[in-house]
C-alpha cells in the first residue's frame, strides 16, 4: 500500500520532532519513499502564537489503514502527544490544541495504484479536510509531482557510498551470506519477508531468539558513516539541490541504517529502496523508476554508486553521469566549497 501522511508540529523543536516521527515510521511502518520541504504555517481551526511546522511524505507499507492509523497514533504518544482532536456529535468541527506531534493520513492507494476509500467510526479516507488545508495540499502537490527543479539531481547509493562496511565479517554470518546467496538476494528484492528470512536465518543459528537474529544480521557489515560524509551530504541539501537515495538494501538493514543516521530521512527528497520496488540495480527498470520521478530537465543526473556495473548500467539506460564515491563527485563538482 501507497500512503501519503501530513505531519505537523508546533511545540518544542518541531523540525527536530518531524525528523524523529519520520525515522519512527520508518522503522515501524515501512519506507518513506519521498517527502516535502517544510512548510510553515498559522494554526488552523484554533488560535495560538505557536505556528506549525509541516510536511507530506509518501509511504509504502505492507499495513493496512487502521493498521497504519495505530501505529501512527503509537508514534504520536511516543512524543508526546497525549490526546487527539475528537469530531463533536453535532458535526461541527473538533476542538483543536497545541501539540508537539499530529500524524494524519491523507490518501492511501493499493499496489495496483487504485485509490481506497475509508469510513469508519476512527478513520476517514481520503481525509475530509484535505482540500481546506494548504498546509496539506501544498506539500501533498510537492512528492506527487515530478521533481521539478533548474538545478542537478543526486542520486546516491547508500552502502559503499555514505556507510562503509568493515572487512572483519563474523566468520559464521559471512558463511550464511554466501551459502544461502539467493535468499539473501530475493530479500533485498522483497520477495519474501523479514519473518521468512529470520525463520532461514534461524536453521543456522537454532540458538539464537529473534533479536539476537537482527542484531547479528545488522552487524555483520559493521557500518559506520565516515562524519565527512555527512558534511557533505549536508552542504548539497542546504544549497538546495534534489537528493535522491537509490538502495540495493533488505527492510532491516535499511531500518538499521535510519536509526544510525536520522538525517537520512530529512534529507533526501526521494528514497527509493530494492525491498520496497521489488527491483534492484542494475535492472534497466529501477533506474527508470526514479527517472520518472526526477522528470524532464535539461540538467544533468549526478549518480554517485561504487558498483561500476550500476554506474554503466544507469548511464546506458537513463543518461546519469556517474561517479564512484561522494569524495570525487565533491571534489570534482564542488572544489571551491568543499567542506573540511
Amino acid at each position: 500500500m501507497l500512503a501519503y501522511l501530513s505531519l505537523g508540529s508546533n511545540l518544542g523543536n518541531r523540525e527536530q520532532t518531524l525528523q524523529q516521527a519520520l525515522a519512527l515510521l520508518t522503522e515501524k511502518a515501512g519506507t518513506p519513499t519521498r517527502r516535502s520541504a517544510f512548510f510553515y504555517s498559522e494554526p488552523w481551526g484554533f488560535k495560538s502564537p505557536h505556528g506549525f511546522c509541516n510536511l507530506c511524505v509518501a509511504l509504502h507499507t505492507h499495513f493496512t489503514p487502521h493498521e497504519l492509523l495505530h501505529i501512527t497514533q503509537e508514534i504520536e504518544k511516543t512524543l508526546g502527544r497525549n490526546h487527539k482532536s475528537q469530531p463533536t456529535s453535532d458535526g461541527s468541527l473538533p476542538r483543536y490544541y497545541d501539540r508537539t506531534i499530529d500524524i494524519d493520513l491523507i490518501e492511501c492507494y493499493d499496489d495496483r495504484g487504485n485509490a481506497l476509500v475509508v469510513n469508519t467510526a476512527e478513520l476517514t479516507i481520503p481525509h475530509p479536510l484535505k482540500a481546506e488545508r494548504d498546509f496539506v495540499l501544498m506539500p501533498l502537490q510537492e512528492i506527487q509531482s515530478p521533481i521539478s527543479s533548474h538545478l542537478p539531481a543526486f542520486v546516491i547509493d547508500l552502502g559503499g557510498v555514505i556507510i562503509d562496511h568493515a572487512d572483519d565479517y563474523a566468520v559464521s554470518l559471512q558463511h550464511f551470506e554466501q551459502k544461502e546467496y539467493t535468499l539473501c538476494q530475493r530479500y533485498e528484492r522483497g520477495e519474501i519477508t523479514t519473518t521468512t528470512f529470520l525463520q532461514a536465518m534461524q536453521v543456522y543459528f537454532p540458538r539464537h531468539n529473534r533479536e539476537q537474529l537482527i542484531h547479528d544480521w545488522n552487524s555483520l557489515h559493521a557500518p559506520t558513516i565516515p562524519p565527512h560524509r555527512l558534511d557533505i551530504l549536508r552542504h548539497i541539501h542546504e544549497q538546495g539541490y534534489p537528493m535522491i537515495l537509490l538502495t540495493n538494501n533488505s527492510e532491516l538493514r535499511w531500518q538499521h541504517a535510519v536509526r544510525l543516521c536520522p538525517a537520512l530521512v530529512e534529507w533526501f527528497c526521494a528514497i527509493f529502496t530494492s525491498f520496497d520496488l521489488h527491483m534492484l540495480k542494475p535492472e534497466k527498470q529501477i533506474f527508470q523508476a526514479v527517472e520518472d520521478v526526477i522528470g524532464t530537465t535539461s540538467q544533468p543526473t549526478y549518480f554517485i554508486d561504487d558498483s561500476e556495473r550500476n554506474r554503466i548500467a544507469a548511464q546506458k539506460n537513463v543518461g546519469w553521469i556517474g561517479f564512484k564515491g561522494l569524495d570525487e563527485m565533491f571534489g570534482t563538482l564542488f572544489a571551491p566549497s568543499s567542506p573540511k
